[in-house]
């Protein structure tokens, strides 16, 4: 069945955009389209636009986006995620005009800190970081290389598990896999690491089966 441009656009949350692009400059806005390969692109670029965002920041955890692992939404507006080893729940403004509700929420879980009225609360969602590529071998590699020295090997390096920051920091999620090592087995992650990057599958991003916690393996090392 062929799809509209329009409406397939307006199904795609901005956390599966902010997958298909590169890291995008500060308050920036992109059109973006579908090219004849179902590939997203930007078409416009309109800086110096302030874009809306959540004001009541009170929490001192922020958390990079991308750092989380998702399974699905529980909701409009509610994804579960996983999170330093946690299954927990992530609420955001998929639109504009969804900002105040959150605004709103956000102030009174604030308000009513501390009185064990509410769930706890994590920390903010932030957009600071980018999932690395194959322009981020060698920062990549000293990030593994200092994992290894420590007598382990990460055994998923796809690239969706280094996060990027905008110093160009390398940062690996996703240790769950992770064990004790020998020295062939350092060699061999390193190895494999140029291809692991180049992936553009996306075979361990959000979304994909391999990213399921319940479904196939497919993306680990086997080792």
């Amino acid at each position: 069945m062929a799809r509209d441009d329009a409406n397939y656009l307006q199904r795609c949350w901005t956390w599966d955009i902010r997958r298909r692009h590169p890291l995008f400059p500060s308050s920036s806005i992109f059109k973006t389209s579908q090219n004849s390969v179902w590939r997203l692109e930007p078409s416009l670029y309109l800086p110096k636009i302030l874009l809306k965002a959540v004001k009541t920041v009170w929490h001192h955890i922020m958390i990079d986006v991308l750092s989380t692992s998702g399974w699905g939404f529980l909701a409009p507006g509610v994804k579960i995620v996983e999170y330093n080893s946690r299954t927990v729940l992530a609420k955001l403004a998929q639109f504009d005009y969804l900002i105040p509700q959150i605004e709103t929420e956000t102030q009174v879980y604030q308000a009513i800190e501390g009185h064990r009225i509410r769930p706890e609360f994590i920390g903010h969602l932030v957009e600071h970081g980018r999932h690395g590529g194959i322009d981020d071998l060698g920062p990549c590699k000293v990030t593994v290389e200092r994992l290894h020295s420590l007598g382990f090997v990460h055994r998923d390096t796809n690239r969706y598990n280094f996060i990027v920051s905008p110093e160009s920091e390398v940062k690996l999620i996703d240790l769950e896999c992770a064990k004790k090592g020998n020295a062939e087995d350092m060699q061999r992650e390193l190895a494999q690491l140029p291809e692991k990057l180049a992936n553009e599958s996306g075979m361990g991003g959000m979304g994909s089966e391999s990213s399921d916690p319940f479904g196939s393996d497919a993306t680990q090392n086997d080792y």
